[in-house]
């Protein structure tokens, strides 16, 4: 520590970071979403000399997003063409990041060594396209990367139009229903031959009449239920599937229209059996739940003060039966426990501090979120603690800190229930509780001894933003010993510092703002970690990876 840092990825490394998690072309805090000067330059500047040397690569910070993400994808596809297109594969199909593989391949479309590759590699480049386009809209998103990259579609590249020509002719019906405005737009854009055409049973007629007559199997959810159908009707039209995060919307309504026990089974296990294929985040299952069990009690507004509207009456939904529920609730905690097996296992004991101050109970992830920062905190807290190997201690802090150890053989619900109720009483004043947690554990090192430190807040806690008021908190542990109204600025950095020379000196630390920026999720690397500027879910399989890489720089 103290020491010069050095870039210490290769360029295909250094892509990953920002192709698995950033959204392009998003409004932003620190780092400008387009290549503008950004109004928070002078805030960016006092934050990266605070930050000092405990930030890896600062120069990325001033930079636009766009302007970032262009250079690190040029570099990598300078070092490796073939391994960069392999890169936008699995950002697109194990991460589910949309635009910014598709933002990749149209750069490695206009790179210099582009021509030279397809002479050597006929047709990868063309399957890697068709494999990121898993939606149709997916064609259209890398066409539209294209075009602001070039400002129009002059000059797009015909092996690319080929590319969509081969996922053109895999489409299904079903594909047709959906979203047949981005097929005819990109059957235009492709021009397949009258062969290819006549060959799915889909292009001709959505070419022709600029629609599809559907069987019911084919038919969405939607359109059965805008027919005037029932749940049940739509359930046996189509076949007792649908869409694993549209049936779990759905799971309350179609508890109260009163299906009978049996379709209540057999939804719960559609629902069960898509939890793999599911891509849902585990918070998804919870707040479902959620929803279930407020419909579930007599006094529930089950519907919103109705709109004035001429002709329509909302109508009131009973509440959910207790037989029901119980169904629901059961199949909903597989469903969570399901999707927690898809995180890796972090190796050794974990830290996870929770903010549960009053800010992060007043201030939700997004505009049009539900759920407070507290909420997703302590979920993550939770997810993340069971993820180990070893002991997993939930910290829930405030202006007090209490210590959760997670119970791997209780149920997840009951956990988060008895988390939640902590963090309402820990009081709310500030974030005091974070020097807390280090000043127990440099007076007890035996007791504190963590293999992994997390931190999920919303008041930045590796830029300075933290208030304390602990008279024994000295001076070295505070931003340049500033103040504000007896309130201290924790410096987490520094404390981090002091555990590893007297702790762990290779405890791996990610803090993460989970309220974000909008949707700015830019990491900073950070020795042995990140500081992670928003929330998606992922921060388990991240940090996995990240400390994977760290152990091999240090064999």
């Amino acid at each position: 520590m103290g020491a010069e840092c050095y870039e210490l990825f290769n360029p295909i490394q250094a892509l990953r970071l920002p192709l698995c998690s950033q959204f392009l072309g998003e409004p932003s805090y620190y780092m400008p979403a387009k290549d503008e000067v950004h109004d928070g330059a002078r805030v960016q500047a006092q934050i990266l000399d605070r930050l000092g040397d405990h930030v890896m690569f600062p120069k990325y910070c001033l930079m636009s997003r766009q302007e970032a993400f262009f250079r690190a994808a040029t570099l990598a596809l300078d070092y490796d063409f073939g391994a960069t297109l392999v890169e936008a594969d699995k950002a697109r199909n194990e991460f589910f990041m949309r635009k910014a593989p598709a933002q990749l391949l149209a750069i490695a479309a206009a790179h210099p060594g582009r021509v030279e590759y397809n002479k050597q590699n006929p047709r990868f480049f063309r399957e890697v396209v068709k494999k990121c386009c898993p939606l149709p809209g997916d064609m259209k998103s890398i066409l539209d990367a294209w075009k602001s990259l070039h400002g129009s579609k002059s000059k797009f590249p015909s092996f690319m139009k080929r590319a969509f020509e081969d996922r053109l002719l895999e489409l299904t019906e079903y594909h047709s229903g959906k979203y047949s405005r981005d097929i005819i737009d990109m059957t235009r854009i492709s021009h397949p031959t009258r062969k290819v055409i006549e060959a799915t049973k889909v292009l001709a007629p959505l070419m022709k009449n600029g629609k599809m007559v559907l069987d019911d199997s084919a038919t969405t959810w939607e359109k059965h239920r805008s027919q005037g159908k029932s749940w049940v009707e739509t359930f046996d039209a189509m076949d007792g599937r649908m869409p694993h995060m549209a049936a779990l919307r759905n799971m309350r309504g179609f508890a109260q229209s009163i299906p009978g026990i049996e379709y209540m089974k057999k939804y719960c296990s559609m629902l069960l059996s898509g939890v793999k294929n599911g891509k849902q985040f585990p918070f998804r299952y919870i707040s479902a739940y959620e929803e279930c069990k407020k419909a579930s009690k007599f006094e529930y507004p089950i519907v919103r003060a109705p709109q004035k509207k001429k002709g329509y009456t909302p109508k009131v939904k009973p509440p959910i039966k207790p037989v029901y529920f119980e169904m629901m609730e059961k199949c909903l905690q597989e469903c969570l426990e399901k999707s927690i097996e898809n995180f890796p296992s972090l190796q050794g004991d974990v830290m996870v501090l929770s903010d549960n101050s009053g800010s992060a109970h007043g201030a939700c992830t997004s505009k049009y979120g539900t759920r407070t920062v507290a909420d997703i905190g302590n979920l993550s807290a939770l997810l993340t603690a069971l993820s180990c190997t070893g002991k997993g201690v939930v910290g829930i802090f405030g202006d007090r800190l209490h210590e959760y150890t997670v119970d791997k053989s209780r149920s997840f619900l009951e956990q988060y229930e008895e988390i939640t109720e902590i963090g309402k009483r820990i009081g709310g004043a500030t974030e005091n509780g974070i020097w807390l947690f280090f000043k127990r554990a440099f007076n007890k090192p035996a007791d504190y001894c963590y293999d992994h430190f997390f931190c999920y807040s919303d008041m930045q806690a590796g830029h300075g933003e933290l208030y304390g008021n602990d008279p024994q908190m000295k001076k070295e542990y505070t931003w340049n010993g500033e103040s504000s109204r007896g309130h201290k600025y924790i410096d987490v950095l520094s404390l981090i510092n002091n555990y590893r020379r007297t702790l762990n000196p290779k405890v791996n630390v990610f803090m993460v703002q989970t309220a974000g920026y909008n949707d700015a999720i830019v990491p900073q690397a950070t020795y042995r970690g990140a500081i992670m500027a928003g929330w998606t879910g992922n921060e388990v399989v991240y940090a996995d990876k990240l400390v994977k890489l760290w152990d091999e720089v240090e064999k």
